[in-house]
């Protein structure tokens, strides 16, 4: 009887303990958000990263407050479990930059309602060619590294203002599609499984950076037997830089590409033009040893 009553008398004591600190935690999560969404009524910046929120929580509901849904312009939501965006992100009108990073989305859903949006960014989530729902035609700036893509999503092809597409650290294979994109600047394609680009990309006239890195990339290709860069590339698009480490192929095969001259001539420009100068024609350019 003695041990059975010092096991009850301790037992409330630490039961209380135990309650009062997990309930302590939520509090102070809630009293985080709370003050993080007040800055963002004041600075139109909202930042919850890595506050451990579901896209079930009600929190959400506090972006449909009209001081808050007039005010935002950037949001980062990145590394809370969400599987999919909160359907309240879909209503910020005035949106310039949505980050959803490390999110393990799955899929999201039509994003045209955003009318404002310039950059969005959904690196390293769950998604695949047929769950990328449509975009905003506003985008300028798309981050699509990590996901589980084999060919580039389709809805990202009638983005009439593009000029930077990240689809680094993916299953890529084809690259179909990809030349109706003709606004594009920059293209980050590191870390796929590419063995040639299609002639057609020659069509991305404005196209003055290529980053390749990692990938499959020999002088010829095991698919059509040409040459893995067409002649075209080099000299119907603007590039100017294309990036190669990683691939197995050596800087002595890259410059007996047909059309490579073209691509050292505008260097040579580029160099002329450039204040710094020199080093513009460094065949390290390619990221070759």
């Amino acid at each position: 009887m003695g041990n059975t009553s010092a096991v009850n008398s301790a037992d409330p004591i630490h039961t209380n303990n135990g309650n009062s600190s997990a309930a302590a935690s939520p509090n102070r999560g809630k009293k985080v958000i709370s003050a993080k969404f007040r800055t963002a009524e004041k600075t139109g910046v909202l930042n919850l990263v890595d506050q451990d929120i579901k896209s079930s929580s009600g929190i959400w509901s506090k972006l449909l407050e009209p001081e808050i849904v007039q005010k935002l312009r950037s949001v980062d939501i990145s590394s809370n479990p969400l599987k999919v965006l909160p359907l309240e992100l879909y209503s910020l009108i005035n949106l310039k930059t949505l980050i959803c990073n490390n999110c393990n989305l799955q899929s999201t859903q039509d994003m045209t309602a955003l009318v404002r949006l310039t950059t969005l960014k959904l690196q390293n989530n769950d998604l695949e060619e047929h769950t990328l729902g449509p975009l905003s035609q506003t985008i300028t700036h798309l981050y699509l590294s990590f996901n589980h893509f084999k060919e580039p999503p389709r809805n990202i092809f009638i983005l009439p203002s593009i000029i930077h597409l990240d689809l680094s650290g993916n299953r890529l294979i084809s690259l179909e599609g990809l030349e109706v994109m003709v606004t594009l600047m920059e293209v980050n394609l590191d870390d796929n499984l590419l063995q040639e680009l299609p002639s057609r990309l020659a069509l991305l006239v404005n196209l003055k950076c290529l980053s390749l890195k990692m990938n499959q990339i020999r002088f010829n290709s095991p698919i059509n037997q040409g040459q893995s860069i067409p002649k075209a590339i080099f000299e119907e698009t603007q590039l100017d830089k294309i990036e190669l480490k990683g691939n197995p192929i050596t800087n002595r095969e890259v410059m007996n590409f047909e059309g490579i001259q073209s691509f050292l001539e505008r260097r040579k420009l580029l160099k002329e033009r450039s204040f710094q100068g020199g080093g513009l024609l460094d065949h390290s350019l390619f990221g070759l040893d």
